[in-house]
C-alpha cells in the first residue's frame, strides 16, 4: 500500500479526530475509510440480485453486519425506502432528484431540524 501525506486545516483534523474518536478507531484508518467511500466504483447496480444491492448499502458501516442491520430495522419497525413511490405522493418536487433530497436533509439535520418528522407511510 502506498503511503499518502495530506495537509488538513485545523478544523478538519479535529473533525477526523473527533469521527475516529466516536468510532474507536485510528484517525488514519477513518481517513482511509473515507477516501473509499467517495472514490469507490458503485458495485451493485439496480439489476444485482438483492443480497449484493444490501450489502453495498452496508459497505464501510463498522461492526454491522448488513443481516444485523436489517435485523434492527426489522425490530424498530422500520420499513424500506422507496424514493419513487415517496416522491410520488407530494412530499418532494417532481423536477428533483435523490441527490437533492439528501442534500437538503443533510442541511436539515446540521441544523437539528426534523421536517419529515411524523409523516405516515402515505406521506400525509
Amino acid at each position: 500500500m502506498s503511503e499518502l501525506t495530506i495537509q488538513l486545516t485545523p478544523d478538519l483534523e479535529t473533525r477526523l479526530a473527533e469521527e475516529a474518536a466516536r468510532q474507536g478507531r485510528e484517525p488514519a484508518a477513518c481517513a482511509l475509510d473515507l477516501l473509499e467511500s467517495c472514490l469507490r466504483v458503485p458495485e451493485a447496480g439496480p439489476d444485482a440480485p438483492e443480497e449484493a444491492r444490501v450489502r453495498e448499502l452496508f459497505r464501510g458501516i463498522r461492526r454491522k453486519t448488513p443481516e444485523d442491520l436489517r435485523r434492527l430495522a426489522d425490530e424498530q419497525g422500520v420499513k424500506p425506502f422507496v424514493w419513487d413511490e415517496w416522491k410520488g405522493n407530494g412530499c418532494w418536487p417532481e423536477d428533483e432528484d435523490v441527490d437533492e433530497f439528501l442534500e437538503a436533509r443533510r442541511g436539515w439535520q446540521r441544523e437539528g431540524r426534523r421536517p419529515l418528522a411524523g409523516l405516515d407511510e402515505e406521506g400525509s
